[in-house]
């Protein structure tokens, strides 16, 4: 396989076989170089790592910013004691005075399924645009 950070090479391989080569993973490839790839005869680029890191991480991150509604204000105490979150945490805000407590809507299935999903659905969309596949339409 070609180093991707050598696009001669790339370009030498796929003047010699055609353009039909793939690329096994994009998620090192730097934002900048990604539009280089199919010049450089890359005509598939598996693109799930970073999808699921993508995904992964908006999940986390409505889940950090959802603590309060997903556990209850003994367990966030119990974080606090292991010096997972700070005291911090639950200094009561004027605009939020329900005591922590779960909510479904923050633990079932659709809060991680939606925010995952829209997370994708950009990274996806990021990569549509960037090997301008408008062009296909």
């Amino acid at each position: 396989m070609p180093i991707i950070n050598d696009y001669q090479h790339s370009r030498e391989i796929s003047a010699a076989v055609g353009k039909v080569l793939c690329l096994h993973g994009a998620s090192s490839v730097k934002a900048a170089d990604l539009p280089k790839l199919p010049e450089d005869g890359f005509v598939k680029i598996n693109i799930f790592t970073t999808l699921a890191v993508k995904g992964g991480q908006a999940v986390a991150t409505q889940v950090l910013e959802n603590l309060k509604n997903i556990f209850t204000e003994e367990q966030l105490h119990d974080f606090i004691d292991q010096g997972i979150l700070t005291p911090a945490f639950l200094t009561v805000d004027s605009s939020d005075l329900t005591p922590p407590r779960p909510v479904l809507n923050y633990v079932a299935t659709p809060a991680r399924r939606d925010v995952w999903f829209e997370a994708v659905k950009e990274r996806c969309k990021e990569f549509l645009r960037v090997f301008n596949y408008a062009n296909f339409a």
